[in-house]
């Protein structure tokens, strides 16, 4: 099944220079979430998709998130405060986006793992694992980010297939 997530910015809520769509489902308990992203329309140098945990929809809420961007390659961010606006960087950056692109979070107790593969689920490399405290169920799913001064910006569109969450220790 194939997953079109669009971020359009005209009758989303405007901060500025963030535009973002999260599709997601709560989660209770230690999981994982595997999809691969398999396109990635580029609208401005950090346009980027792929999957996020978070304690709240919210744009601004305490989250994880592990995304491709045809500009960046495959990083990792946290918010650790809620309303703080800030974000910290934690990948390192592939040089390149290939697709497709399978992208792996995994949540351990209060211990979240990023993880991408390039060769179909063969080998994983970690991009970078955190503690992230969020009490209670989180938000979990696929989601996808523009960064732009304007509301002129055009629709971006990501495509997600394989999307799966397990439940660990069940």
């Amino acid at each position: 099944m194939l997953y079109r997530v669009n971020v359009r910015v005209k009758n989303q809520p405007v901060i500025p220079f963030l535009i973002y769509r999260f599709v997601y489902q709560q989660v209770e308990g230690d999981f994982e979430i595997v999809a691969s992203l398999d396109d990635l329309e580029l609208v401005d140098q950090w346009t980027k998709a792929g999957l996020m945990i978070t304690a709240e929809p919210g744009v601004d809420s305490v989250n994880a998130y592990i995304y491709g961007s045809p500009d960046f390659g495959v990083n990792m961010q946290a918010r650790y405060v809620t309303d703080s606006g800030n974000s910290s960087w934690l990948g390192t950056g592939s040089s390149t986006l290939v697709f497709p692109l399978l992208l792996k979070m995994t949540k351990v107790g209060d211990v979240v793992t990023g993880s991408y593969s390039i060769d179909d689920g063969v080998t994983w490399v970690q991009e970078n694992e955190i503690t992230l405290v969020i009490d209670g169920n989180v938000y979990v799913g696929l989601a996808v980010v523009v960064t732009t001064p304007t509301e002129a910006a055009p629709t971006a569109t990501a495509v997600f297939s394989n999307v799966s969450i397990t439940l660990l220790g069940e």
